[in-house]
């Protein structure tokens, strides 16, 4: 029989240290018919054929199988007797089987009894040994040939037209192949399917085997099966005849015991498929598992069976028994199931060896329960994993698909070039080997968690905050917020959130995927962000728009003050003071701050400067309280400004004008524009009008005249007030403003205003009363002019439309200097 046994090497070279002959999608031999219809070759298992170039079946077990007829002669009168060599197959056989004392040998489905002593028949079992038909030989002398090895029948038939019209379809009911017990060593017949399977491995290839040695087969393996068989009733009756590559014929016989062929670490080792009998070679969690590697894939529902068709050779026929061990098929399926999943679809196995209607029944059940939870996983192992074989039985504990102790078999395993090794694998449960069969006994996937349909679970343990830094001595914002996916125990199926990004009132806008956060960088202080975090499970679903999280905050940036200075001084040299203090270390400083007067809030602002130094020339005689504060990029100032004194003396030399010495004015009189009189403590006093919201105003004053041109020195007595809502907590913090809300620590800080209104005055001088000239700054420094006519202009610019800086009396002092 040629068979196809040069397919072995490069299966094994293949191999990286494990393969199975067969496979759950194959070793239970799926049948590729068409529309369920049976492969109609296998109709003529009793067929008789005339060929020497087909192959000689492998009859195992008990078979009935047609005749090979290799040698047609005949002799006698007019031909009288008819001779036949009838090719059975391989041998050695055992002999041909009795019933009721019968040779169940048979003529066109009829006992050879029946035929009047017109047949007779010799039976040769294909021993290494035997000799020639002599019967044969004597009759026609031309027949020489032992044919060693093969079992045949020789028939003579004498013919007579009342039994013969034709030649007979010729069948023999035999006890097939002896084959080897490894494990005693004697050779005897056997319908042991793990007997046969030895037999068929290690078969010389010419002889219609593998070749495999036998010091290659695990023979503990082979005995394990053996018993395994014999408890469970499984058989293994059927003829090995088809000219397919060894390989498939040899899923033939795994397939009547749900057996698995394995070669590993040099020896082929025989296994099967039932959790009843077997033990549980490894455990895993989630610990040994690498990082992300665990995959699951979902069966096609619109090809998965809902019925299975299970071929074999049926022992029980009618009650003749002329149809014994011919092919039938065992049909399973529900209508409930049918009805629910829409259409019939039928898978077919082919199951030859199994005679007995029972055992085709409690495969089918398995079959059919094997196939409606067809329940494919994978993942990557370390090393340990290394020792898994094909068809091993693991339990698996993992948040992600929430199994607890799952029971997997092993299907391949592949060791990578980084040493971690690829496990694949299909679920296994005890209720497919309880030979009962329950069509809605098996979910999809049996798991802990909710199920896959529900929606996504949102985001967990959702915390944002505020986060400065400093590039080039400047402080920025950003806005950092992090998360957590949902545990693994309540939703594995969530791979990344959809980080979405509205600021203020606009619209959202994707930004990036995250797995536990996002950050904002950089924000804008006094803006509200919102940060819409949406679920997304590994299929691609979302988390509806309405459940997704959503976190927002309006930035409040640097809200601390700076720094305090330490000191400042103030000296005066003649009419001359120079104002200076050390820098304080903070980012952000955009300037120093000088103001004059009793106290900061209220002072008269007189300069801005980067630096915290200033010198002014030709201050009013008096003595002088200055101010500094450092003030940031944000417009704020330190707690607590700090100051210094200085008295500048009158200059030597000079007198009081007599006439005209010092005059006031209470701004009932005067230009006002966008300016207005008002008081300060019943006292009287100027302020911004505000109208029209302009926050800038002037006024300017009578003119005064001093009779004569005089060389004078002229400063003014500016005295302010500064008046504020933002000073009051109904203006800080309004109806429904909590201290919280404020965002800072310190009574002082709230009520200060964060920006000095301002009074800057300039004085104009004539001798004719037609040409006048100018002097700026007269708020501060005193000036020195030849004059006759004099008058003031003062502007006052307030910070908001709720403040007013007040100018309270003026009062003017005219000194003679040497002439």
């Amino acid at each position: 029989m040629p068979q196809l046994a040069s397919i072995v090497a490069p299966m094994l070279a293949k191999a990286i240290f494990g393969f199975a002959i067969s496979s759950i999608g194959r070793a239970l031999m799926p049948s590729m018919e068409p529309d369920g219809m049976p492969d109609t070759s296998q109709l003529g298992f009793q067929a008789n054929v005339r060929s020497t170039k087909m192959p000689l079946p492998l009859n195992y077990g008990i078979t009935r199988p047609g005749c090979n007829h290799w040698y047609v002669g005949s002799s006698g009168d007019d031909n009288k007797y008819l001779h036949m060599i009838c090719v059975l197959g391989e041998g050695e056989i055992d002999s041909i089987v009795r019933e009721g004392g019968v040779d169940q040998v048979f003529l066109d489905n009829r006992l050879h009894t029946e035929y009047g002593g017109k047949v007779y028949y010799e039976l040769f079992n294909g021993s290494a040994t035997q000799n020639v038909c002599q019967t044969l030989k004597n009759a026609v002398p031309e027949w020489k040939d032992p044919l060693r090895n093969t079992a045949y029948l020789y028939v003579r038939l004498e013919f007579d037209r009342n039994y013969f019209q034709a030649i007979p379809n010729i069948t023999v009911k035999i006890k097939g192949l002896k084959v080897l017990d490894p494990a005693t060593g004697i050779r005897a017949w056997s319908d042991n399917p793990a007997l046969c399977v030895h037999d068929y491995l290690t078969r010389r290839s010419v002889r219609g085997g593998w070749g495999i040695s036998g010091s290659r087969v695990n023979i503990e393996s082979i005995e394990a099966a053996r018993q395994y068989c014999a408890d469970k009733g499984w058989t293994c009756n059927m003829p090995v005849k088809d000219n397919h590559p060894v390989a498939d014929n040899m899923e033939q016989l795994l397939a009547n015991f749900r057996g698995d062929l394995i070669y590993s670490g040099s020896k082929f080792t025989l296994k099967y498929r039932d959790l009843n009998d077997e033990a549980v070679v490894m455990s895993f969690d989630e610990t040994g598992i690498e990082d992300g590697s665990f995959t699951t894939r979902q069966p096609d529902l619109f090809s998965l069976p809902n019925a299975v068709r299970v071929y074999y050779l049926a022992e029980e026929g009618a009650d003749d028994g002329t149809s014994t061990y011919k092919r039938k098929s065992y049909p399973l399926s529900f209508k409930e199931v049918v009805a629910e999943d829409g259409d019939y679809r039928e898978q077919t196995y082919e199951c030859l060896g199994l005679g007995k209607l029972d055992k085709v029944q409690e495969m089918a059940y398995y079959l059919y329960e094997r196939a409606r939870a067809n329940k494919p996983f994978a993942f990557t192992a370390g090393q340990d994993a290394v020792r898994l074989e094909p068809c091993d039985l693991i339990q698996l504990t993992h948040a992600r698909p929430g199994w607890v102790n799952k029971v997997g078999r092993v299907e391949s395993v592949r060791m990578g070039e980084d040493f971690s090794v690829a496990v694949t694998c299909i679920e296994e449960h005890l209720g497919f080997y309880d030979q009962v069969v329950d069509p809605a006994a098996h979910t999809w996937y049996e798991t802990t968690l909710p199920s896959f349909l529900d929606e996504p679970e949102a985001v967990i343990n959702v915390s944002h905050f505020e986060e400065m830094y400093t590039v080039r001595g400047r402080s920025f914002t950003r806005w950092k917020i992090e998360f957590d996916l949902p545990d693994k125990a309540v939703d594995p199926f969530v791979e990344y959130a959809d980080v979405e990004l509205k600021i203020g009132s606009g619209e959202y806008e994707f930004k990036t995927r995250s797995e536990g956060g996002y950050t904002v960088d950089p924000v804008e202080e006094g803006e509200t962000y919102y940060l819409r975090l949406r679920t997304v499970r590994f299929d691609g679903r979302r988390q509806p728009l309405n459940n997704a999280t959503i976190v927002s905050r309006s930035i409040v940036g640097l809200d601390s003050s700076p720094t305090d200075l330490f000191s400042m001084t103030a000296a005066a040299n003649g009419d001359s003071i120079s104002i200076f203090a050390n820098p304080v270390p903070d980012s952000d400083i955009d300037g120093y701050e000088v103001r004059l007067g009793d106290a900061w809030d209220g002072a008269i602002f007189i300069s801005y400067n980067k630096n915290c130094s200033l010198r002014l020339n030709g201050v009013r005689p008096g003595t002088h309280t200055f101010w500094m504060s450092p003030r940031d990029n944000a417009g704020k100032y330190s707690a607590n400004p700090v100051s210094a004194t200085c008295k500048v003396f009158r200059p030597p030399g000079y007198t009081r004008l007599p006439t005209y010495g010092s005059w006031a004015w209470d701004f009932r009189a005067g230009t006002f524009s966008n300016t207005e009189y008002t008081t300060v403590g019943g006292r009287p006093a100027l302020r911004c009008s505000h109208t029209g919201d302009v926050l800038t105003g002037t006024w300017t004053s009578p003119k005064m005249d001093l009779n004569a041109v005089e060389d004078v020195r002229i400063w003014g007595d500016f005295l302010t007030v500064f008046k504020s809502s933002s000073t009051s907590w109904a203006g800080v913090a309004p109806a429904g403003v909590s201290w919280n809300d404020l965002g800072t620590g310190s009574w002082n800080e709230i009520f200060r205003p964060t920006e000095a209104g301002r009074v800057e005055a300039t004085l104009y001088y004539s001798t004719d009363n037609v040409a006048f000239r100018s002097v700026s700054f007269f708020q501060v420094l005193c000036a020195e002019v030849s004059a006759r006519y004099i008058y003031v202009t003062v502007t006052l610019t307030d910070p908001a439309l709720d403040a007013n800086i007040k100018l309270r009396e003026l009062k003017m002092v005219a000194y003679e200097g040497p002439q």
